[in-house]
């Protein structure tokens, strides 16, 4: 008997042949659900907006809306309501669960800052504006004013972005 023969006949057989497709084909079941099961989770890590953080972005959300019209505002009446919505949105920062959640409290956070920062520009302007001999041209003037809605717009467009996710 050569090798080949007693290689097919002893070590090799059909037997042996199909205990290796039985196995795996249960692997491959196997590393299919695993497979599903991942990509649920992924699904659901990006996608679920959880429940209370739907509530406390909510919340933080309607503070952050009181600030959007800054423009009659002292300033310390507008620090008090910068302080107080950041308190909502640090709330709602403990309240994350998925990366959904997390995605709402960083623009939240954003809008904040942009409102600051307009608040700290308009504090300057005037500070500038009040200087005796300070005059502005008619081109600067029409930049200020373009740079100024677009900040607005920016803001208003994030704040409806956040409304629909949380009213979802």
């Amino acid at each position: 008997m050569g090798i080949r023969e007693r290689l097919q006949t002893e070590i090799w057989s059909k037997q042996t042949s199909r205990k290796i497709l039985v196995g795996l084909k249960f692997v491959g079941i196997g590393l299919g659900v695993v497979l599903v099961v991942i990509a649920l989770l992924v699904f659901v890590w990006t996608h679920w907006l959880t429940q209370g953080e739907r509530s406390k972005g909510r919340i933080a959300l309607v503070q952050v809306e009181a600030l959007q019209n800054f423009d009659g505002m002292s300033d310390a009446e507008f620090d008090a309501r910068l302080r107080q919505a950041q308190e909502k949105v640090n709330d709602a920062n403990d309240a994350v669960f998925t990366a959904r959640d997390r995605q709402i409290v960083v623009y939240l956070s954003l809008c904040l800052f942009e409102m600051q920062g307009m608040k700290k520009s308009q504090r300057m302007r005037e500070i500038l504006d009040s200087r005796p001999g300070h005059t502005k041209s008619e081109r600067f003037k029409e930049l200020e004013l373009k740079s100024d809605r677009s900040e607005h717009d920016l803001i208003s467009q994030v704040v409806e972005s956040l409304h629909e996710s949380l009213d979802k």
